[in-house]
This record gives structure tokens, sequence and C-alpha cells, in this order.
């Protein structure tokens, strides 16, 4: 069977990149006491700066107990003051002449460890790649402002030879203010050596205070669909590959009524069109409902709870949605099918740094929906192992667990998970039936990429009957 593809990107190689700095100092600060960094000259600064006299960071860790503020001065005006909380890193752009101090709190005794590392390495041919990673990987100076992470992807498979392609994540809080919930806009675009090609744009965006919700999806590419037949029963190897140009955008607007609780319109437009059927095997049975290919528009309402701070990196809450979307004529489409989709969420600390987490997803649809938008088991988040579509039919019903260490006791960014799920598809010619389910597992690595927004980009391997699946991406599967 065709597997799903294996994604590596050149990003992986730079997780360990590392910048010359000079030697890292020691320092323990009483209760309530000032201590001069660097400012003044010899005999009153702590610290020796090898950048004197150029802009550079300044890098403090917090190695003590007990909390300390990091105070940055220019002609006796304070330009910065940052709390830092034990184990926390930080990384300031120290401007020349200034001067560096921290203040400890009346909490109790503190450790502190100051670094200076420069702007500009000897190399200029590497210095904005060096600048760049830096910048990307290390804690903000303003952990309030928005990030944005621009990084290459290759993948390779036998029916599309090399795919390369260019990722894009862009994230921040509504008007700076870190009780909002996080927004997240992700993007990708690829092409490959068969000169096929796409863009994808997915988007979690919250206002002010989190009343309104804005969370969907849009995808153009032009791709082959591997056909497998319909229902739980399908054969093993594909029997069509089915070459066209998919347009997808799904979108739903939700506003607050209650605390957490949403409500509001589902839209959802979805054309396969410019059908070319590459490949057919001997035992390949058409679909009795958009073999050609067809155009459909949805329109439903949703409900949908959400206690989740961080989408990418649910730590904590509930997640819930409860939708429908009707598909008919009357809207311009080609086919008239009722979809009802359930997706429930929950996650619990275990202990520190620990999560578990679970979901049950079902979608189910009545009428007569095309192939291409019927019930799909697999992919990157669901199933994880099989390929998107393996399975098909009107009704699929999947739960997944996973027990996530974010990061490990021993590491400030390495961490890790293992994951479980079974699935089923089944419809009018496939009763739903429980030793039906499909089973699938695996685990992966996690690397802590934005440390002020506590966002982790995975590597998971996932087996199933059939064969395996590697997945490289920045965010939870769920």
């Amino acid at each position: 069977m065709t597997l799903p593809k294996i994604y590596h990107p050149l990003l992986l190689s730079l997780l360990l990149f590392s910048v010359p700095s000079s030697a890292q100092e020691l320092f323990e600060l009483e209760p309530g006491q000032s201590m001069l960094m660097y400012g003044k000259g010899p005999g009153q600064d702590a610290t020796i700066n090898p950048f004197e006299g150029q802009d550079c960071f300044a890098v403090i860790e917090n190695t003590g107990e007990y909390s300390f503020i990091i105070r940055v001065q220019f002609q006796g005006e304070i330009t910065l003051s940052q709390i830092i909380k034990p184990g926390e890193t930080k990384q300031l752009l120290f401007k020349a002449h200034h001067e560096l101090y921290l203040d400890g709190t009346a909490e109790g005794t503190m450790g502190a460890s100051v670094d200076y590392r420069p702007l500009e390495s000897e190399s200029e041919s590497n210095s904005l790649l060096k600048r760049y990673f830096q910048n990307m990987l290390n804690p903000q100076v303003d952990p309030t402002a928005p990030q944005l992470i621009n990084y290459p992807t290759l993948a390779y498979s036998p029916e599309t030879r090399w795919e390369f392609g260019v990722s894009s994540l862009y994230v921040y809080s509504a008007n700076r203010d870190l009780t909002n919930r996080l927004s997240e806009i992700k993007a990708f675009t690829f092409y490959t050596q068969e000169n096929q090609y796409g863009f994808w744009l997915d988007h979690a965006l919250y206002t002010d205070q989190n009343k309104w919700f804005v969370f969907g999806r849009a995808r153009y590419q032009s791709f082959p669909l591997f056909y497998y037949g319909i229902g739980p029963e399908s054969p093993s190897e594909f029997t069509a590959l089915i070459d066209g140009n998919y347009t997808l955008l799904r979108e739903r607007i939700f506003r607050e009524i209650k605390p957490s609780l949403y409500f509001g319109l589902e839209l959802d437009y979805q054309n396969l069109g410019s059908v070319d059927y590459l490949e057919t095997s001997s035992n390949y049975i058409a679909p009795e409902f958009g073999t050609n290919g067809s155009s459909n528009l949805g329109i439903g309402l949703g409900l949908h709870y959400n206690s989740i701070h961080n989408a990418m990196n649910p730590r904590e809450g509930l997640f819930s949605e409860w939708a429908f979307l009707r598909y008919s004529d009357q809207f311009g489409s080609d086919f008239n099918f009722t979809t009802f989709i359930s997706d429930s969420r929950i996650y619990r600390p275990v202990k520190e740094n620990t999560v578990f987490a679970a979901q049950l997803y079902g979608q189910f649809t009545t009428g007569n929906a095309p192939f291409n938008m019927l019930s799909l088991m697999g992919g990157e988040s669901l199933m994880r192992g099989y390929y998107l579509g393996r399975y098909r039919d009107k009704n699929l019903l999947a739960g997944q667990v996973e027990y996530r260490i974010l990061p490990f006791s021993f590491s400030k960014r390495w961490g890790a998970s293992v994951f479980l799920a079974a699935g089923q598809v089944y419809g009018t010619d496939h009763d739903f039936d429980w030793n039906g389910f499909l089973p699938t597992g695996g685990a992966g690595l996690r690397y802590l990429i934005f440390p002020d927004k506590d966002i982790y980009t995975r590597i998971d391997v996932s087996y199933t009957r059939e064969g395996s699946g590697v997945y490289f991406f920045i965010g939870e599967a769920f």
C-alpha cells in the first residue's frame, strides 16, 4: 500500500544550533540586593562584557528558587524592567553604553548566570542565518510580541518524487495581552518533481477578551488522490490514482455566549475539478457519487466549548464541538447531503510537565455525498499511520489517547510522547461493528521551539497493521 509521505525538514538539523559566546558567570543575590552587572566600568561592574562599546545580546538565566528583576538603564532612565522566574532564561538586546542590573526580591537568596553574545558572528556569510535561528529559538526580549517562523520542508514518495516546500507559522495574542488566548496562522506551499503543487492556510484567531473566535482552513492543490474504495473492507492496494484540482474553504465564525462557550456559523466549500484517472486496477469500482468531480457548498451551525489557552500545546482544559452542515442544490451544490460532526477532547496534567490528552471524534453523513466528501480516516492528527482516505464511508468513529512529557525533567527543551488510537468507518453497506476498530500507535520526540509561547515541534512515528508513517509538524496533533 501507499504509505504516508515522510517529511525531512531542513529545520531539524538546526535545532541544536549554537552561537559562540563569552563564558557564563554565576552570582547570588541576597533578598532586596541590587547588583550592577555591567555599565559603569572596571571596579564597579560584576561582569566583563567582551563586546564593550557595541550592541550585543545579554543572556540572563535564573538558576535559583526565587524570582528577581532584570533592569536596564541609560543615562539614569530605566529602559527595561522584567521579572525572571526560576528556571527561565531571557535574552535581551543590550545596547552599547547602557547599564545592566539584577534586583533581588524579598523572598530569599537568588541565583543567576549572565552571559553576553554577539549580534554578528565572525563569518559575515552566515551571520544573518545564525541571528535568525538565535532569535527564533531563544526566549524573546518581549514575551508579548508576536512571533514568526519560516522554514523549508523536503519530502519524498514514489508517486511524487521529491517535494520541496516552505512552511510559516505566525502566533500572537490579541492586543499583546497574554491573558487572551494564543492565535495562530499557519501557511504551507509545495511543489513536486511531477509538477504537482499546493497551498495551505490554517488559522485560529481570537479577538480581545476571547469574545470572537474565527477558526478555519483553506486548501488549493493539484495533487493525486489515492482511492481504495468505500467501506472498512476496501483493498489493501489503491484501486485508482485520481488526479485533479482540489479547493477547500472551511470557516467557523463563533461568538462567546457564556465563558468559554461559543455559538456561530459554519461554512464549507469544496470543489474537485479537472479529474483525470491516471491509473485504475482490475478491481476498481467507480464511486456512485462524484466520480468526475463536483462542487458543493455547506452552511450550518456549531456549538463550541473551549477552555484551552494554547491550542498548539494544550496542557489543561476541555474542547468540544458539535456542528452540522447542510449541502443543498439550493446553495449551488451538485449533491444534497448533511454532515454532523462531534469532536471532544480533554487535557489533564498528571504531574509536573506531563499531560494526558484524549479525543473522541465522530463524523456522520446522510444523503448522497460525493466520494471525496465522505468521512475519511487517517492523516497527521487522528489515526496517524494511515494515509488520509485509506478508509472512507458515510460515518467515522475514532478516538485516541496520548501521554506527553513537555519537557523531560533533565532538559529544558526536549520532550516526548506516546499515543494509541482506534477507529472505523461504516455506512449503508457496512454496519458498525464493535470488533471492527483498527488500531494504530506510536511515539514521538518534542522540541520547544518557541519558549515564550510554549510551542513545540513534533516528530511522530506511528505503526498500523498495514505499515507506518512519519510526521513532522509544529504544534501537537490535537
